[in-house]
């Protein structure tokens, strides 16, 4: 092969991972939008049941059908997890997946707000 052609060949490679990676990142903040939208949904029924039990609920089942009809679909392979601390008082809701360049969400009931971690 000619030097020129290698150059080319490697010129548009580079540009091939360029969109790539973009493609990845797009499509991953797309995914993170909707889980946080999916977890503030859970937040709201979370808030509803525990004004009517005075706790929040041992798992995110509990809030089915009455609070929820069911949990919002999680994107791009990541998963629901929850958990409740200080009596029942406050809660812990994250969506993350294992997959590389994932980005996981986290809400405290106790530090409102997502925090996102890539």
């Amino acid at each position: 092969m000619h030097k020129t052609t290698i150059r080319k060949s490697l010129y548009l490679g580079s540009l091939l991972a360029a969109f790539l990676s973009v493609g990845l990142v797009l499509l991953n903040s797309n995914s993170t939008q909707k889980n946080q939208s999916g977890g503030n949904l859970i937040i709201g029924a979370l808030e509803n049941y525990k004004s009517d039990h005075r706790a929040y609920p041992p798992s995110l089942d509990a809030l089915m059908p009455k609070y929820l009809k069911k949990l919002p679909k999680v994107y791009g392979g990541a998963t629901w997890k929850y958990s409740t601390f200080s009596n029942d008082q406050q809660f812990r809701i994250a969506f993350f997946d294992d997959s590389p360049r994932s980005i996981t969400g986290n809400y405290r009931s106790d530090q409102p707000g997502w925090v996102l971690i890539d």
